[in-house]
């Protein structure tokens, strides 16, 4: 997971030149959002594997719907990702 954000961060400052602080332009708004949808999936697969999975043993009805929700969370997430890459890939970084 670490890489995955280490890279999307390093791109993200090769193809803007600088860090994505600023918000003006469509690109920079649409790579903020992804970001954020990105951590929110890192954060939700955090909670399945070490919070989760570990009460399937102890609790294995009510974890199992728990982690239904929260995998069903994290392929919506996933899904507007692949989304705004999509849309990304067809604006001009510099606008």
């Amino acid at each position: 997971m670490a890489l995955v954000v280490a890279s999307g961060l390093l791109t993200a400052h090769a193809v803007l030149g600088d860090w994505p602080i600023s918000l003006s332009g469509d690109y920079r708004r649409l790579l903020a959002a992804k970001m954020l949808l990105v951590a929110l999936m890192i954060g939700l697969a955090l909670i399945n594997g070490y919070a989760l999975l570990p009460g399937f043993a102890l609790n294995g009805a009510g974890t199992s719907r728990r982690m239904l929700l929260t995998t069903s969370a994290e392929f919506v997430l996933a899904c507007l990702v692949l989304a705004a890459v999509a849309v990304l890939g067809n604006l001009t970084p510099m606008e």
